[in-house]
Order: C-alpha cells, then structure tokens, then sequence
C-alpha cells in the first residue's frame, strides 16, 4: 500500500470533528492516523466475502474494467464508483481497477474494513 493510497481514504468530516475535539477535551494532544481512519472512513459490507471475492478475481486477472467487475462481483457500478471515491478501490491511469492494489489495501488495512 503507498502513501497515496491511504491519503486517498475518505473519512466523515463530522466524526472526525468530533473525534478530534474529544481528543482535545480528554486532553489527549495526539491521535494515530490509524485510530482516525478505524473511526472515521466509511465500512464495506460483507467485507470478508467481498474481499475472498476480490482475492480470486485479482488471481484471474489483475486489471478489471468496472462494468465487468461489477458483473463478477453482483454489484451495481455505482457502488465500485463509491468505493472509488472513499479510497477502497484502487484505479489505474487508464480508469481500471487494479485488484492486485486493492487486495493489498484491503489486506493492509484488515483491522478496519
């Protein structure tokens, strides 16, 4: 996992707040990046299934175009362009999810999804 990758996770601006402020009221003066993100960025359903998904999808072909990844996994590509934009799906330049990537991701960050 790169530093982009977790700089491109999306948390709720309104738990952070909050967090952030009971921190400072508890007068602890820091806060792990890893503590923010188990708190603040957005959960995956059925994450275990869908990473056990992911896994084998990534062992069959690492580059996936979304509308055919959508179709693999019984999603709709709307919620791939969600996890897209909150940082769960990693993408390529060419617009393609890099499964590989987003296996390690998910991986790395087991503790929280």
């Amino acid at each position: 996992m790169t530093t982009l990758d977790i700089l491109n996770l999306q948390l709720n601006a309104k738990y952070l707040k909050g967090i952030l402020e009971m921190s400072q009221e508890w007068n602890h003066p820091f806060i792990s990046i890893g503590e923010i993100v188990r708190l603040c960025a957005p959960r995956i359903e059925k994450r275990q299934e869908r990473y056990e998904k992911l896994q084998a999808l990534a062992e069959l072909r690492p580059i996936w175009n979304l509308k055919e990844l959508s179709e693999k996994l019984g999603m709709s590509r709307q919620t791939l362009y969600n996890w897209k934009e909150e940082g769960w799906l990693v993408v390529n330049s060419a617009g393609k999810a890099d499964l590989k990537a987003t296996v390690k991701l998910w991986k790395d960050l087991n503790w929280h999804i």
